[in-house]
């Protein structure tokens, strides 16, 4: 959602799955404790403000890549996919 930045020094890179995938949509009602119109309402307004969504990744194979290899970067992924270079911060 945007609200906080950093955790100590490091700065946080949110990462998100492109499209309607039923994890994506999992992920905004148990996590977010949004739907997709409260969401595509948050953004709009938070656009306005100069705060971009959360980068999109078109598959949960390249969010994995993605966090493994940029540091800061946090998103979500099946728990099939952790391995030893994952770090699990909160499981749903």
């Amino acid at each position: 959602m945007q609200k906080r930045h950093t955790v100590g020094d490091q700065i946080i890179i949110p990462v998100n799955l492109l499209g309607q995938d039923e994890l994506r949509i999992a992920f905004e009602s148990s996590v977010l404790g949004m739907n997709r119109n409260q969401l595509s309402a948050y953004w709009s307004k938070q656009h306005f403000q100069g705060i971009k969504p959360p980068i999109t990744q078109p598959s949960f194979e390249s969010i994995n890549i993605f966090i493994q290899n940029v540091e800061g970067a946090i998103g979500y992924i099946p728990s099939t996919m952790v391995n030893s270079k994952t770090k699990v911060i909160y499981e749903f």
